[in-house]
C-alpha cells in the first residue's frame, strides 16, 4: 500500500518522540539528566497518552491540491500502514493522535521561509475557526517541491512535496 501522507517529518519527530523499545520501560525515565525543560510539555520523553492534532492542508498559489481523502487514510485512520497505526505499533500503545484535518487556500504564493508558511497556515485555520494553540502539534503540509522543516524541540512542522510510504513499521519517505 502506498501512502502519500507527506509527513515525513512527523514521522520522524514522533519516532524520536514515542520510541519505546522494550516491555521494561521505567516510567520516570522519560529524562535521564537534572537538565531542566526549556519548555515544559512540550518536549518530554518519552510522549505518552493522547494528544492533538491540527492538520492543516495548504493550497497557496503555487502549489497543487491535496487529496484529502487519501490523506485521511495515510495520517488519521488507524488502517495498517497509516501513521496512526505506526505511532500506535511503536509506542506499544501508550502514544495516539486525535487528528483535526483542515484544508485552506492561501490566495499568495509559498513565503520564502519557515515562520512565514507556518503564520500564514495559522491565520488561514483561524479564519475557519481553528487555534492551532488548542493543539499540542501544529502540522502543515503542501503539494509541491520540496522537503520539511520543523522546531526541535517543538510541536510545529512543514512538510513540503508528495511523498509515498511502505509498510516498514508504517515508516515514511520521500518519493518526490
Amino acid at each position: 500500500m502506498k501512502l502519500s501522507a507527506a509527513l515525513l517529518l512527523s514521522c520522524l519527530i514522533a519516532t524520536t518522540m514515542a520510541c519505546v523499545s522494550t516491555q521494561d520501560v521505567v516510567e520516570d525515565d522519560a529524562i535521564p539528566t537534572n537538565t531542566p525543560l526549556p519548555k515544559a510539555g512540550v518536549n518530554q520523553r518519552p510522549v505518552v497518552g493522547e494528544k492533538t492534532v491540527l492538520l492543516v492542508a495548504t493550497h497557496w498559489l503555487d502549489s497543487k491540491e491535496v487529496d484529502m481523502q487519501k490523506l485521511y487514510a495515510d495520517t488519521a485512520s488507524e488502517e495498517p500502514g497509516s501513521y496512526s497505526d505506526y505511532l500506535k505499533q511503536s509506542s506499544m500503545g501508550k502514544l495516539t493522535l486525535k487528528w483535526t484535518t483542515i484544508s485552506v487556500r492561501i490566495d499568495k504564493p509559498y513565503p520564502q521561509n519557515f515562520s512565514g508558511a507556518l503564520r500564514d497556515a495559522e491565520e488561514a485555520a483561524l479564519k475557519q475557526g481553528y487555534d492551532q494553540k488548542s493543539y499540542d502539534y501544529f502540522f502543515v503540509l503542501e503539494n509541491s517541491v520540496g522537503g520539511g522543516e520543523a522546531y526541535m524541540p517543538g510541536r510545529s512542522l512543514i512538510v513540503r512535496g508528495q511523498y509515498k510510504g511502505h509498510h516498514r513499521g508504517g515508516a515514511l519517505h520521500m518519493g518526490t
